[in-house]
């Protein structure tokens, strides 16, 4: 699980929570090192810092998955992210394309070389706005016919009305029935690629 631009805070840990309880094991990274923003100007420093130097950021994914795999011996791993996480989320996938089982990404940046994308192995379900200018529907619309036309299991859903972080329940942005819509289809799809 991967954090927003914001960092590894309440929020995320909530959904940590939420998804173990659903019967998973959760591992929640932090791609920012310990570091918390609770301002705008804040949280994108952090995240252009990791623009900057991702490297840190791919070694602890590659840490959580090797913690999930021979640690707690889970037979299949899967990704899941919100905005700067969705975008990490398919990072992941992109790093890992043969050992990630599934992928999730909220209204997370989906650009990417076809050349890329077609290394993936995995599904992919995408969840986003309609109204999100961060991540515009144009933008997810090509990366989803870029999936298909690679012959890629992908599931893109963009939500009418919905904005950028739609599925963050304490930011100004919330969108409660498209936030329990992408909640029961993400509970779907990982039921159908993690727990079979």
């Amino acid at each position: 699980m991967i954090h927003e631009w914001w960092g590894l805070n309440d929020n995320v840990r909530g959904e940590a929570a939420r998804l173990a309880a659903e019967g998973y094991v959760v591992l929640a990274v932090d791609l920012y090192g310990g570091a918390l923003a609770t301002e705008p100007r804040e949280a994108m420093q952090l995240s252009q810092r990791l623009t900057a130097n991702p490297a840190p950021a791919e070694t602890n994914l590659h840490a959580a998955y090797a913690y999930l795999d021979k640690i707690e011996g889970a037979p299949r791993i899967g990704t899941i992210g919100w905005c700067l996480g969705g975008r990490w989320s398919l990072r992941t996938a992109l790093i890992l394309p043969d050992k990630v089982d599934a992928t999730v990404i909220y209204y997370g940046t989906v650009k990417a070389e076809e050349a890329d994308l077609a290394r993936l192995q995995m599904p992919v379900l995408g969840l986003f706005g309609a109204k999100d200018r961060v991540v515009p529907a144009a933008t997810v619309r090509a990366f989803e016919a870029s999936m298909r036309r690679l012959g890629k299991d992908v599931d893109i859903h963009i939500y009418e009305g919905a904005d950028h972080a739609f599925a963050s329940p304490s930011g100004m942005a919330y969108e409660a029935r498209a936030a329990e819509d992408a909640w029961r289809l993400t509970i779907a799809f990982l039921q159908e690629h993690l727990a079979r």
